[in-house]
């Protein structure tokens, strides 16, 4: 049974070779639990209450959270999806079960001004071939938005005869094409010239992305010198592939770009998957509002009395709720009246190991001109955190103003 839902997923449905992986390990582990195998599994006979309870045992047990939970559960329900329309149940036993409620997750993203370094680093020419590539992967998961496995999936063909433009192959094996910036393309072209040049690339071998070797590099290859990379620029909170590409959406929306344009870039079949980017966009959202809605319009456009300091805040090794987000959200307003002049702030929260002062971290950095402020303040709660943190900043207020009046 298994090896016939193994070549439906692989070649009807069309799931990238991660994802098929994924779904065998899931219908494994629940055949385990189960006490069978592929080859005595009779799916007449499995019930509902034996789902539920499964999905007890998998997250008391198993401590998974429910986004994991999630996925297990779609693997599952894909699977007697399939046993129904082939006849071999006669009812799909998932269809009465929900999948269980997550927390809304803040997608981890690299503030402009550090990604504004950062890319001017990557973007410096070298002839050692890590370094190229190295910088030219950074490069490419964040100005083209994407997944770990599409880039090491790129061949060079995927290229434009012009290296203008890329073909992405995404999830479900759906295609799109990404345009590539000007300052990219001569970056691939000098990355092309130095594996010809020393000898790097095979004949046999059409990947872009290789090792030293000459074979096309893993995911966890680019996954570590990602991380290595942002390491090194001194980004704070979650350091991943997968950061670049919410890094690359959030700027598009915090600049203005159309979400359905965004959609388009990032490959979503969903315009709800692209929505999640609107919490850092709030601050140019009012602006935008106040500009352009006729209730704040008297005859003539009114001018900004003050532009909206733009809050980013990331949430690291846990879900950060509604209510904790507004609550940070609320305390950066009331700091914005005691910091005018600031061009924008990040709140990274993240949970760490057990400690007497507790294990809730609050970060603040406040980007002021040509300098910036940072505060860190660990607590019992985020609550508390966060407000220590932002009694810190306001000290470190007072004294930027005392020494911007000299």
């Amino acid at each position: 049974m298994l090896p016939e839902f193994i070549r439906y997923l692989e070649a009807e449905r069309r799931y990238s070779p991660l994802t098929v992986r994924n779904y065998r390990r899931d219908v494994e582990q629940f055949l385990a639990w189960l006490g069978t195998d592929d080859k005595r599994f009779n799916p007449r006979q499995v019930t509902t209450g034996q789902i539920r309870e499964w999905i007890i045992h998998r997250t008391e047990e198993g401590r998974i959270g429910a986004g994991t939970m999630n996925r297990e559960i779609s693997s599952l329900r894909a699977l007697f999806r399939w046993l129904h329309r082939t006849g071999a149940v006669e009812k799909d036993i998932l269809r009465p079960l929900a999948s269980l409620k997550t927390a809304h997750r803040l997608p981890a993203f690299v503030p402009e001004s550090r990604m504004s370094a950062i890319v001017r680093e990557c973007e410096s020419e070298s002839n050692e071939f890590e370094t190229a590539r190295n910088s030219l992967v950074v490069l490419l998961l964040y100005t083209c938005g994407l997944r770990l496995a599409e880039l090491v999936g790129i061949d060079r063909d995927h290229l434009s005869a012009d290296c203008r433009s890329l073909r992405v192959r995404g999830k479900g094996d759906k295609q799109r094409i990404v345009p590539i910036l000007d300052e990219i393309r001569e970056k691939i072209l000098h990355y092309l010239e130095v594996i010809e040049r020393q000898q790097i690339c095979s004949s046999e071998e059409k990947a872009l992305f290789l090792t030293g070797k000459g074979k096309r590099i893993s995911r966890m290859a680019v996954y570590r010198l990602v991380q290595d990379e942002l390491t090194r620029a001194g980004v704070q909170g979650k350091k991943s592939p997968h950061v670049l590409r919410h890094t690359f959406a959030t700027h598009l929306m915090n600049g203005g770009a159309d979400m359905r344009e965004i959609q388009e870039l990032l490959g979503h079949a969903s315009l709800q998957a692209t929505q999640v980017y609107t919490h850092n966009s709030i601050a140019r959202l009012k602006e935008i509002y106040a500009k352009a809605h006729p209730r704040e319009q008297t005859g003539e456009q009114k001018p900004l009395k003050h532009k909206a300091m733009n809050v980013q805040i990331q949430s690291v090794k846990f879900d950060a709720d509604k209510r904790l987000v507004e609550f940070v959200q609320a305390k950066m307003a009331k700091l914005e009246r005691f910091a005018e002049r600031a061009i924008g702030a990040e709140v990274i929260l993240k949970l760490d190991k057990d400690s007497e002062k507790g294990n809730k971290i609050a970060t603040l950095t406040l980007r002021m001109p040509g300098e910036e402020l940072l505060a860190e303040r660990q607590a019992k709660t985020f609550e508390e955190a966060v407000d220590e943190a932002i009694d810190a900043l306001k000290r470190q207020l007072d004294k930027f103003k005392g020494r911007s009046e000299k």
